[in-house]
Formats: structure tokens, sequence, C-alpha cells
């Protein structure tokens, strides 16, 4: 039996639990339903999740590229393969090639300690 009801009749005969249903039978339909309770979650979640009120996400201001502090990949010192800018910055407090070499000072900004 379902709900009560039998799931089949075999023609001219009782109910019998357990039978198969008559294909031509159509399937029992669920009658209505209260939706006040999901009506009432969906209504607590629009007001979480409303994105009229939603904060946008960050924007970042553009960077011009007088702005952009960063060494001169290319740069060699006295044309020497190993002196780059990264050796500059390394060997800056002991030999004070930026305060005396403008070569160094602009090509080097950030190893020289100079970005604004």
């Amino acid at each position: 039996t379902y709900g009560g009801a039998c799931l089949a009749l075999p023609p001219g005969g009782p109910c019998v639990p357990g039978t198969p249903p008559d294909p031509a039978t159509p399937a029992p339909q669920p009658g209505p339903q209260d939706c006040s309770a999901i009506e009432a979650e969906l209504e607590a979640l629009k007001a979480v999740c409303d994105p009229s009120e939603a904060t946008p996400p960050p924007t970042c201001e553009p960077v011009s590229p007088e702005d952009v502090c960063e060494d001169d990949p290319d740069f060699r010192y006295r044309s020497n393969n190993k002196k780059t800018c990264g050796w500059i910055y390394f060997k800056e407090p002991t030999l004070g090639l930026c305060a005396t070499n403008d070569d160094v000072r602009a090509s080097c900004p950030y190893a020289c300690q100079a970005c604004p």
C-alpha cells in the first residue's frame, strides 16, 4: 500500500500489497506543500546576501611608469656581467657607489634606496 492505498489492483482482484503498479496508472502526485518555512529562510538569505548592499571590490589607482621604482635589469657596473644592481645593493654599504656615481644612482634606484 502507498499512503493507505493499493500500489496496484490486479484486474478484477483485491488489493495485493507490494504488487507492482500498472504502467498505465498515473503515479500519485504530492499534495500542496507548506512553503512558509522555505520562504522565511529565503528572505533571511536575501537580507544577508543583498547585492545592492554589497561592498564593491577595491580598485587600484593606475600607476604611471614614472612612479615605478625598479632597477635596470640590463645595467652592469663597469661592463662587468657580475656587477648588476643586485650586486650594487649588497656592496653599497661598503663602496658608496650610489653617492658618488650618477650612472649607478640613475640605473639602480631601488638598490640605492632612492625610490620616492
